[in-house]
Formats: structure tokens, C-alpha cells, sequence
């Protein structure tokens, strides 16, 4: 039996299987502060006993460690125990992964979840080698994040926790909503962002996926400045006329005007989404329309600032877990499924869980950049 050093604490109680043949008790603990002379430290004392009545072989189907820990068949003193302490971990984490692997249906109670718990239990899974995306947790974290976002619109930096969840767990639905948001309302380089409080600094993404995401903003970016500069190269490769200099003076101008322009310096400190909102405030300027003028300085400037921003907002679908090859190739390997895809009519969604198309395809096809130069010379 479990030791009773705890016997004096508040306790809460857990039926998770309704034959259970073992109990785990998850000790969750609170920060104190003591006073010892003239110093004060900070520590940690128990305050709560979770005792979860479970059943011994569910726990150890889905983990080696569990298995290794509890097993009859082992000679390690908790295989024979039937209460066993977990002075350390989480208890809510703790008590979503024991529903999951008993095949608990109903998780309502686990929707309640704060953003925290969901990386706890991320730690858990690591902890104890458990597979965040067997059906159950997959299910779970679905529901989960369905009730979160059903509140509202969430901020930035609550999309920047939802993004290893979302990777983790293999959320496509949700991993492409998160992308999407990123990348047009990202300021900067975009980072994952752990929620305030946890302590497991392991828990990341990997860079691969950072860089795919911040990739494609760049290309955001780009886009847009070609929509906006088209204008400005026209003028500047066609033959000289009186007033080409008006035209490109008060088209800048007006660019600048909106706030969206120099675009390079606005966008160190402006995300995409404020760009494109600040261009539709542009005026189209007049004085560079003068009847005296060439075509080229008579183009219709604002239609043409509407398209690029338009072109710029349909550009990017997402990132797409389904189009990430390395690790799951549909075509058979990674090598096939690339070139492939670089034929014409291809569907870039093919068998994908999201609709999307080419540039989501390509930001999504994560595998080392060295390896996709090397396939492409060896193509060439």
C-alpha cells in the first residue's frame, strides 16, 4: 500500500474504469514560502491527493515505461503494489491520458482544460512514451480544441501556444487554421510561444516547421511588394514621357499615405493582414492620372492595389500535416511524391484531410532543405 504521509490532505477521487483492480494517486503540490531566520525561501509543499481507480493492464497496453513500471511480470516494487504515488505530475494530464487509454467516450470534463493542461499533457506523453496520436488522444485534443476556440476570436500569442498541440497531436484542421493566422497576423520572426508557467523547455517544435511558416510569410511579402511595384516597373522600362516622374511621385505617394508603404521598412513591424488592411484605405492619385500622360502612367492605381492585396490574402491556404512527406509519403517515399507533384494538373490536396493548393503543398513539404537541392541537381 501507499504510504500514509499524506493521509491529512485534501482528496479527490477518480473512478476512470468501472472494475478497477489499482489505484494511482498523483500528489499535486503548491508553492510556500519559508521563513528560516532572516531569509525566506520558496518551496513546495503537497496539498492535494488525486486517487485514480484504474485498471492495471489498460495502463500498461499504450506505454513501455507504464508497462516496465507496473507489470506483474516485472520485479520492480510497483508491479506489486496496488496504490502506487506519482509525486510528480500533473494531475489533470494525468487524468486525460488514463480516460484516453481506458477508451473513455465521454471527455466533457476533460474539454475543460486550460491551454497549460494540454502541454502537460504533451509532457506526460513524452514522460512515459505514450503516443499523442493514437485515436483516443486525437479525439480528445479535437474536442478540446473545438470548445476552446468556440469563445471568440483568439489573440496572437494564444495561436502561438496552439501550434506543437495542434502538430503533436495531429490536428490537421486545427494546424491549418493556426498556420493560416500566423502568417498573416505575425509581426516578426513567428515562434511557438509556451504558455506562462510551464517548466519543460523540451517541449517544442521542431525548427523545420518554424521555418516553413516564416517562409512562407516572407513570401507573403513578396507577393504583395510585386502586386504594388508593377506600376512603378512599367513606368520605369517604357519610353520617357513629361509626366512619368508626377505619376511615380504621387503613386508612391499615395502608397505611403496608406501606411503601407516603404513596404520592406513596414513590414519589420507590421504583419501582412495590417498591410493589406491599410491598403484599402489608398486613394488613387489623381495628379498622376494627367490627361497628358502615356498609358503607363494613366494605369488604374487603384484597381491595380486592390488586386495585389486581394492576390495577397488568397495566396496561402496553410501549412498542411498531411503534405509533410518526410515522415509520411503518400506515393510511396518522399523522392516520388516531390516530382510528382511538380507535373501539370496535379491536385496539391490529393488525399489530404484540408483542401488547399500549390504554395500550401510547397511551404508544407518539409523535408531538409539540403536533401530537396540534392533532388533537385540529381532531377536536373
Amino acid at each position: 500500500m501507499a504510504t500514509d504521509v499524506h493521509a491529512e490532505l485534501e482528496k479527490q477521487s477518480y473512478y476512470i474504469s468501472d472494475v478497477p483492480d489499482f489505484t494511482v494517486r498523483v500528489i499535486e503540490h503548491k508553492e510556500v514560502i519559508r521563513k528560516a531566520m532572516a531569509a525566506a525561501r520558496r518551496v513546495m509543499e503537497p496539498k492535494t491527493v488525486h486517487e485514480f481507480k484504474v485498471e492495471r493492464t489498460k495502463l500498461i497496453s499504450r506505454s513501455d515505461v507504464l508497462k516496465e513500471m507496473f507489470s506483474p511480470e516485472n520485479q520492480l516494487k510497483e508491479s506489486t503494489l496496488t496504490c502506487v504515488d506519482l509525486l510528480e505530475d500533473h494531475p489533470k494530464a494525468v487524468e486525460i491520458w488514463f480516460k484516453v487509454l481506458h477508451g473513455v467516450t465521454d471527455l466533457t470534463s476533460a474539454y475543460s482544460a486550460k491551454i497549460i493542461d494540454v502541454w502537460e499533457v504533451l509532457e506526460l506523453a513524452h514522460k512515459y512514451v505514450m503516443d499523442p496520436r493514437i485515436a483516443g488522444a486525437k479525439a480528445w485534443y479535437a474536442g478540446w480544441s473545438e470548445v476552446y476556440s468556440c469563445g471568440g476570436r483568439l489573440s496572437y500569442d494564444q495561436y502561438r501556444s496552439l501550434l506543437l498541440p495542434c502538430y503533436t497531436f495531429d490536428h490537421a484542421e486545427g494546424f491549418a487554421a493556426t498556420t493560416k493566422f500566423l502568417a498573416y497576423h505575425g509581426t516578426g520572426h513567428i515562434t511557438e510561444e509556451k504558455p506562462p508557467g510551464l517548466t519543460h523547455d523540451h517541449l517544442r517544435l521542431e525548427a523545420r516547421v518554424i521555418q516553413q511558416l516564416n517562409a512562407a510569410r516572407g513570401r507573403l511579402k513578396t507577393i504583395l511588394h510585386r502586386g504594388l511595384y508593377g506600376p512603378i516597373e512599367s513606368i520605369l522600362r517604357s519610353d520617357m514621357c513629361s509626366t512619368h516622374a508626377n505619376a511615380l511621385f504621387f503613386y508612391e505617394l499615395a502608397l505611403t499615405n496608406s501606411g503601407a508603404w516603404p513596404l520592406e521598412s513596414q513590414f519589420l513591424r507590421k504583419s501582412v493582414n495590417d498591410m493589406t488592411t491599410m491598403l484599402a484605405s489608398f486613394q488613387d492619385p489623381a495628379a498622376a492620372n494627367a490627361e497628358t500622360g502615356c498609358l503607363y502612367c494613366k494605369v488604374d492605381y487603384k484597381s491595380n492595389v486592390e488586386t495585389a492585396a486581394e492576390e495577397t490574402t488568397q495566396y496561402f491556404d496553410c501549412l498542411c500535416l498531411d503534405c509533410d512527406d518526410a515522415s509520411n509519403p503518400k506515393f510511396g517515399n518522399p523522392d516520388e511524391d516531390y516530382w510528382k507533384h511538380s507535373k501539370q494538373g496535379v491536385v496539391w490536396d490529393r488525399k489530404c484531410r484540408i483542401s488547399h493548393g500549390q504554395p500550401t503543398w510547397y511551404f508544407s513539404f518539409m523535408d531538409r532543405k539540403q536533401e530537396q537541392m540534392a533532388r533537385m541537381r540529381n532531377h536536373k
